[in-house]
């Protein structure tokens, strides 16, 4: 099943080259009739450019995608499946790794689905919104998938949703953790309409999805690169709130940069031998988010 139509929205559009940009719009324009190029010059992080493309789109139902990861051949013909059969509003779909391969899925109605009664009960077990980061830190963590996991940004929306519940940037946050961790639990909290089918529709490419964020942090400290940030963000990563809420920050919205200090650290022994471009990066982007992004919970 092909969408009815498809939105891509480019940040920093200026640095792709326009031939480039030219190619990949002749290639969309032929394999659908509907398609829309949005392009931003400054850099929009995850939430933003997600609101922009959904205010973009004339359907009724957004289906969020981001661009290095491949979707199950039948993920919208699933999507529209369950929006026909439920009164949803809301619909969250699980992921498989690069390692794996998906499945066809021949019975829809086979598909475990948690209703959205159940998902509020329990997420705000008290009936308040910030009720649910005692419950978990990622949307839909707290039942059990056969599958590798909920995916909270490829996340999908009846269009009506983003009228009350935006895509925030980091210094909007009511609860620190996460953009899609944000908006999932907003549309949860102020419909009760949602529903997380368990059902592997996504798959991740990243090769480095299975480093772990404490191996990651480890690294930094051996590579001394906390050592050449000023001080005040220095004495910042001894709190340990700041630093999960950096290694989070870094792996969902600079993942450029996280891959080459990746690649980098494993090449390298001293933090002396990485290069000087990759260390004026990180500065400035520890800087932006100890400045703009940080937020200290209660």
């Amino acid at each position: 099943m092909q969408p009815d139509e498809v939105v891509i929205s480019l940040s920093e559009s200026d640095f792709v080259p326009f031939e480039q940009k030219e190619a990949f719009t002749k290639e969309f324009c032929s394999r659908f009739d509907n398609f829309i190029f949005l392009e931003e010059p400054s850099k929009l992080w995850h939430g933003p450019n997600r609101q922009k493309a959904g205010e973009a789109s004339s359907n009724e139902i957004l289906i969020y995608q981001d661009a290095d990861d491949i979707p199950h051949p039948q993920r919208i013909e699933v999507i529209k499946y369950f929006f026909d059969k439920f009164d949803i509003f809301h619909l969250n779909h699980c992921w498989i790794s690069y390692k794996k391969e998906f499945k066809k899925i021949n019975d829809f109605a086979q598909i475990r689905a948690i209703m959205s009664d159940e998902l509020f009960k329990s997420c705000f077990p008290k009936g308040h919104f910030k009720d649910c980061v005692n419950v978990t830190k990622a949307y839909g963590e707290n039942f059990s998938m056969i599958n590798d996991g909920v995916h909270s940004g490829a996340v999908s929306v009846r269009r009506e949703v983003l009228d009350k519940v935006k895509w925030k940037m980091y210094h909007e946050f009511q609860l620190c953790i996460a953009e899609d961790y944000e908006f999932n639990m907003g549309v949860l909290f102020k419909f009760n309409k949602s529903i997380i089918i368990d059902c592997g529709l996504y798959q991740f490419t990243s090769l480095d999805l299975d480093l772990d964020l404490d191996i990651f942090l480890n690294s930094l400290q051996i590579k001394g690169f906390f050592y050449i940030l000023p001080n005040e963000i220095t004495d910042a990563f001894e709190n340990k709130p700041f630093t999960d809420q950096f290694l989070k920050y870094l792996y969902n919205e600079e993942q450029d940069l996280k891959r080459e200090l990746i690649k980098q650290m494993q090449d390298k022994e001293l933090a002396d031998d990485i290069s000087d471009h990759l260390k004026e990066r990180f500065i400035k982007v520890a800087i932006t988010f100890f400045q703009y992004g940080y937020k200290r919970g209660d």
